[in-house]
């Protein structure tokens, strides 16, 4: 504790700043791109100073911000695309003479913006084939799948209303079902308390599937082993018509099928 009080007593004697904020807006979907607004004040304001931000994605990208002055702080906007993460660096020039300073990294960034879906368990089809017939025959039973959809939300408001969603099976390299439906049905939804700032707000989406049973045409490889695989994709639709950024669980399995006489 001693130790990290002394550390942090040097930081601070260190900083060009007295002190900053970074605050997060809105997503645009048309851009792919959401809103940062970003403060600095700096400890010591000489006359002639100005000041600029840059951001350094985690994919490499660079945007500068120029900070505008008023009232001793140094403001910038930026509009930033959804990497995962970033690195916010604050710049002061004087008499051409620059000084900097890392204010802060952001590891979630994608993650802020992002649909996070984590679906209940939910079995493979079961597979048979036989020297009758040159198809193997996959039959999946009647189930009800549940979806927690968390979604972010910020300052009180989600910062897209989910409308429709799309489950997608598919079999050895084909699409074979497409499930479409609502978000208005059978969902709860569940709203944190903090009003400022982000929060997330969490769906129970629960999806009634059918029995029904695929058919795949029988290929040489599947005498080795090498059985089809099978995944489940989910596609989210929002209230602006636009499929949003998502970050999904679901997962494959390959499917071994049973030979019947």
């Amino acid at each position: 504790s001693i130790e990290s009080s002394i550390r942090q007593s040097l930081e601070e004697q260190a900083s060009l700043v007295a002190n900053w904020n970074l605050s997060y807006g809105a997503y645009s979907p048309g851009t792919a791109t959401a809103g940062v607004r970003v403060q600095a004040t700096p400890k010591t304001l000489a006359e002639g100073m100005t000041a600029a931000f840059l951001f350094t994605m985690s994919d490499g990208r660079a945007i500068t911000a120029d900070a505008s002055l008023e009232n001793g702080v140094f403001t910038a906007a930026a509009s930033l695309p959804l990497a995962e993460g970033f690195s916010l660096n604050v710049s002061f020039f004087q008499n051409g003479i620059s000084q900097n300073q890392q204010l802060t990294e952001e590891h979630d960034f994608k993650g802020r913006y992002s649909y996070r879906v984590t679906p209940g368990m939910l079995p493979p089809p079961s597979a048979r084939y036989s020297s009758l017939s040159p198809d193997i025959f996959y039959t999946r039973e009647a189930c009800e799948l549940p979806l927690e959809v968390e979604l972010p939300f910020l300052d009180g408001e989600l910062l897209a209303q989910p409308v429709r969603g799309t489950l997608a099976l598919t079999l050895g390299g084909e699409v074979v079902e497409e499930v479409d439906f609502s978000f208005t049905d059978n969902v709860d939804a569940f709203y944190p308390d903090s009003t400022q700032g982000f929060g997330r707000a969490y769906y129970t989406v629960r999806l009634s599937l059918e029995e029904k049973t695929f058919t795949l045409p029988w290929k040489d490889e599947y005498e080795n082993g090498g059985w089809p695989e099978g995944f489940y994709t989910l596609t989210v639709t929002d209230s602006l018509g636009v499929d949003a950024p998502l970050l999904s669980s679901l997962t494959g399995w390959d499917i071994p099928a049973i030979p019947v006489s």
